[in-house]
């Protein structure tokens, strides 16, 4: 009799011990940019694990920074792809924000939670830093950096190499963090984005400050014309501006465009909105003149030479043209009745190319391989955002549209989170357009991804066009 009672003590025992061991949960590849090279995709982001208390059903999320290097076959899809990541036991949380490619180089810079750094604290906290990890051409890591102050560094970075250097933007709360040759020395307010250089053995060249007084972010930045040109929001009545367009804030949050010398002397700035919210969201260059795109509510956007004059929506996109000294040569709005943003742009073959979603479906298209809005949901429950569709468009230099076109395949739900871009463009060796579009879906052609308590399905699918807009082909990238 006493041998059942001790098994049964043993087993209820096992059985209370196991519902407080976490369970871990892979829920899939997020990803942040997209870059091609050498025939090579290649995509930044993070893996998610979750960690599941069995007793009390709380969920705790993770991520490891990783980009994939993803061999594509134009026609039968992906061959192959290689996962590089971070020192899991290092970071509570880390992914990576930013990929640049050379011939020789891959560069990621990743935000990153550290636990315990500070050894002399008895506390346990956590510290936001950024991180440079430089890839040889057989993904050998080279080198290794770490940008950070006393407090938290993080939020929007981008990286760039252009001419044996490598050009580095984010946002700091910490005012030691490192600055050398600074354009502005001082962090301003409780937070500033900066701008750094680096040489390609990881040493630090130059580093400044830049901001005014309220919140400002950087979301884009392009090397090229020996020339640094940086664009995102500001809320700073003394947002640093010289040699301006608009010269002063206008509404509550202005786009802005700054143009830096390769030393990180500012040579002009301006704002760019009016009197609603505009925020700038990425900028490509060709050899004379700079494009912007992103989203804006204001009625008074400044528009000129524009194929759309008026704010058709609540929020509409916008995409404008600047020489590089700062005049603006052409701009207009994008949408239709509903929703509509720009995430991505890129200026390829004498055509400018801007990408993002809508939620309009009278969202303005021509020569459209899609020319119809998207509509067909699935009875997943937890797709409870409004319905959008990704679009693709294509522009002259001088602003005129040659073609437009929604992007939906089968009904996806586009995501629609504003930390990291849905829709991202990269130019192909073969002269096509690669198309990456990050998607909670609800066709049960994508795995499940465990966040933010929800199940969701998610999956980034890559559309091979032609320079048109025409589909050659699409795979999947879970």
């Amino acid at each position: 009799m006493k041998i059942y009672v001790w098994i049964s003590i043993t087993i209820a025992a096992l059985l209370v011990a196991f519902a407080f061991i976490p369970t871990w949960n892979q829920y899939g590849f997020v990803p942040t940019d997209v870059a091609t090279v050498n025939g090579e995709i290649l995509v930044s982001g993070s893996i998610g694990i979750s960690t599941k208390n069995m007793y009390d059903r709380t969920i705790k999320m993770t991520q490891k920074a990783s980009f994939m290097q993803c061999s594509l076959d134009e026609t039968k899809g992906l061959e192959e792809a290689i996962h590089l990541s971070s020192n899991p036991d290092l970071y509570n949380h880390n992914h990576i924000i930013d990929i640049a490619a050379s011939d020789h180089l891959k560069v990621t810079l990743s935000v990153a939670t550290i636990k315990n750094r500070h050894r002399e604290s008895t506390v346990a906290t956590e510290h936001s830093i950024a991180q440079i990890t430089c890839f040889d051409e057989y993904n050998q890591m080279l080198w290794e950096t770490i940008l950070e102050g006393s407090n938290e560094t993080y939020y929007g970075p981008e990286i760039a190499i252009y001419n044996d250097l490598i050009y580095v933007t984010g946002y700091t709360r910490s005012p030691d963090f490192p600055v050398k040759n600074a354009f502005q020395e001082t962090l301003v307010r409780d937070s500033n984005f900066f701008l750094s250089c680096f040489d390609l053995q990881g040493n630090m060249v130059w580093s400044t400050f830049i901001n005014g007084t309220t919140d400002s972010l950087i979301t884009s930045c392009v090397v090229s014309q020996n020339h640094i040109y940086i664009t995102g929001w500001t809320m700073s009545a003394d947002f640093p501006v010289k040699n301006a367009m608009q010269e002063t804030l206008r509404g509550e949050c202005n786009a802005f465009l700054s143009c830096f010398d390769l030393v990180g002397n500012l040579e002009w700035s301006t704002y760019l909105g009016g009197t609603g919210y505009s925020n700038a969201q990425s900028c490509t260059l060709e050899q004379d003149h700079i494009y912007i795109t992103g989203y804006t509510r204001s009625p008074d956007f400044p528009v000129k030479n524009a194929f759309q004059e008026t704010l058709n929506g609540q929020c509409d996109a916008f995409v404008s043209c600047f020489d590089l000294t700062g005049n603006l040569e052409w701009s207009t709005y994008l949408g239709g009745k509903a929703n509509t943003r720009a995430q991505s742009c890129m200026f390829y073959q004498d055509h400018l190319y801007i990408a993002g979603w809508t939620s309009s479906p009278d969202f303005p298209v021509k020569n459209a391989t899609q020319d119809v809005f998207q509509t067909k949901r699935f009875s997943n429950h937890f797709i409870e955002d409004p319905m959008t569709n990704a679009f693709i468009v294509r522009l002259t230099p001088f602003g005129e549209l040659e073609t437009s076109t929604f992007m939906d395949y089968q009904g996806h739900s586009l995501r629609q989170y504003v930390d990291h871009p849905s829709c991202m463009l990269s130019a192909m060796d073969s002269g096509n357009v690669l198309l990456a579009i990050y998607q909670v879906a609800g066709s049960g052609e994508s795995k499940l991804m465990k966040a933010r308590h929800d199940e969701q399905e998610s999956n980034t699918l890559f559309y091979i066009l032609t320079d048109d807009c025409r589909i050659i082909s699409h795979h999947y990238l879970f």
